[in-house]
């Protein structure tokens, strides 16, 4: 009796539950059938920001999925004729951060594609931290595609950062495709270090393009600083891929050129190795050629190794030769942390012209650093005379002073 009374009370409940429970799940159901996608629910995030849909109908929608679109679209997926619309989208990004690298990147498949519009879409923008990055993301691909373009502008954008970009660019890109044209703009662009280094970047890009193009280039040019320069520059450039090439390029110039050419062989191989240079050095016929190219090599060799190119102009028969280039050394080394290690070396020196040159200049390097030093020094002189001169001079050139220093 007391089971069956509780039992009808149990019943209503159970059902009850039941039927809210299916009433729940078809609510689910017809909610998931309604549910938007996830490229709506993306547009209309977007839209929540700024625009507003109209709920009557999807008459607007047309006009604002490309813009809107589109910044979800990696830029490599973009149409080129969408970026635009896409660069627009971009630029209501509200991340400082994501919107410049949306921009650049943007404007980096652009440049590719149109690079033309690109630049123009790129000379509007407004100068900002933006600007400048795209400037750097594509100036190079620009400048490559459209270098006379390029430079018929430049003189219309202000000094500064991006117009030194700019040149840079061209210089860099314009001589793969055609190094006189590129080299005729550098020429005209007004003095300073923008024009100097503008040129050494067509320069160097010739040479390494077309070595011997560039001698017969350097065999037009008139006599001056100019052509100078350029015999050096090749020079030294041309033989670090083909030292016999340029060897022989360089006997075929005329002195003051020859000797120049040498000078910058001699000087790059002593960079690399010392030995060598002086083996080519010594194969020099004896006259200005070699004695310049013996004193680059010296002062080169002695940035590296002191003791070495000091042990090696020892050796020299011209006496003249000698002492310039022991002086040339010994300031090198002077001017270095080892100076014990250049008063030790001064010390062992046999007795002789060779040995008093190489006292004199260390007693000029240092008496004004090392004043106690000069004494012993000093004493290393066979002639008494010069030992009297020289110490008159170390009293000038330990007070800053350097009186009586003429004869050294």
């Amino acid at each position: 009796m007391a089971v069956n009374a509780l039992t009808p009370k149990l019943v209503l409940p159970l059902a009850a539950v039941a039927a809210v429970f299916g009433l729940k799940t078809a609510l689910d159901a017809r909610r998931a059938r309604e549910r938007p996608e996830p490229s709506e629910l993306r547009l209309t995030a977007s839209l929540s920001a700024g625009s507003r849909v109209d709920r009557a109908g999807p008459s607007r929608l047309p006009s604002i999925l490309p813009a809107t679109g589109n910044a979800g679209v990696p830029p490599e997926n973009v149409a080129p004729d969408q970026i635009p619309a896409a660069l627009d989208a971009a630029d209501r990004l509200p991340n400082a951060f994501e919107r410049a690298a949306r921009i650049c990147a943007l404007m980096q498949r652009w440049a590719t594609q149109d690079p033309a519009a690109a630049f123009q879409r790129l000379q509007a923008m407004p100068e900002d931290d933006t600007k400048w990055q795209c400037v750097v993301a594509v100036s190079r691909i620009i400048a490559g595609a459209i270098p006379q373009r390029v430079a018929e502008l430049l003189p219309a954008i202000p000094d500064g950062a991006t117009r030194s970009e700019w040149v840079q660019a061209l210089a860099q890109s314009w001589p793969a495709t055609d190094v006189r044209a590129a080299l005729q703009w550098a020429n005209d662009l007004p003095a300073g270090d923008e024009k100097l280094n503008a040129l050494g970047q067509i320069e160097s890009s010739w040479i390494a393009q077309n070595p011997g193009e560039v001698a017969t280039y350097v065999g037009q040019l008139p006599d001056g600083a100019t052509r100078s320069e350029w015999i050096g520059n090749l020079a030294a450039q041309w033989s670090r891929t083909d030292l016999n090439a340029a060897i022989a390029w360089a006997n075929r110039l005329d002195d003051p050129g020859r000797a120049n050419a040498m000078a910058s062989i001699a000087k790059t191989r002593a960079m690399e190795a010392p030995d060598e240079a002086a083996n080519f050095v010594a194969q020099l016929p004896p006259g200005e050629v070699q004695n310049d190219a013996a004193k680059v090599v010296a002062g080169t060799w002695a940035l590296r190794d002191p003791d070495g190119a000091a042990r090696w102009a020892l050796q020299f028969s011209d006496p003249d030769l000698r002492d310039e280039t022991l002086r040339q050394i010994v300031g090198s080394w002077a001017s270095s942390a080892d100076l014990e290690g250049l008063f030790d070396w001064t010390r062992r020196l046999p007795a002789g012209p060779a040995r008093d040159t190489v006292v004199a200049k260390v007693v000029e390097q240092t008496a004004g650093i090392l004043p106690d030093s000069v004494p012993g020094l000093i004493g290393l002189i066979s002639d008494q005379v010069k030992q009297t001169q020289l110490a008159e001079a170390a009293r000038g050139w330990s007070r800053g002073n350097p009186v009586g220093a003429a004869p050294w």
